[in-house]
């Protein structure tokens, strides 16, 4: 897929349901990243590659704009309002980060739950190991103890009933 067919596909995904200023701003930050990349050495196709899919990508894109509490003044322009914090934000044209990196905060969030997320696995698979090798170390350590003595049962079982 090329820059311009990347851009047609998600100005339409944007257009149902983002109002025309929004979507302008968001093809024109995909194009300006599309054209930095280009810049640095990649080709159009491998810029347009590292994006992903331009439905996925106006998918969330779509979500963040309905999850934010955006308002937009009468002359269809963001305003500035209040995230669920109550802090003030205004990102008109912003979707990059403070730090100048080209993902969004959503995107970042995203990503910092996505890692939360696998080190809580990792931490319940090292305790399901733990408790797996405590209980093979408790019946590996009364093994030579119990083993003689169900022997010893076994055959005074067997006695009783020869007698």
């Amino acid at each position: 897929m090329n820059k311009r067919e990347f851009l047609e596909t998600l100005k339409e995904a944007l257009s149902e349901e983002m109002p025309a200023s929004l979507v302008r701003e968001n093809v024109q930050y995909y194009s300006q990243y599309i054209e930095g990349e280009v810049e640095k050495g990649c080709t159009e196709k491998e810029a347009v590659a590292k994006l992903g899919a331009p439905r996925l990508i106006a998918k969330t894109l779509l979500e963040v704009f309905e999850t934010t509490g955006q308002t937009y003044g009468s002359d269809g322009n963001q305003t500035a309002y209040q995230d669920k914090y109550g802090r003030q934000n205004r990102s008109e044209g912003d979707y990059g980060t403070t730090d100048g990196d080209w993902a969004s905060e959503s995107i970042k969030n995203h990503i910092k739950f996505s890692k939360q997320a696998k080190i809580h696995l990792v931490i319940g698979i090292l305790i399901a190991v733990c408790v797996i090798v405590l209980i093979v170390s408790l019946i590996s350590a009364l093994l030579p103890i119990v083993l003689p003595v169900l022997a010893v049962l076994l055959a005074l079982s067997y006695l009783q009933k020869k007698l």
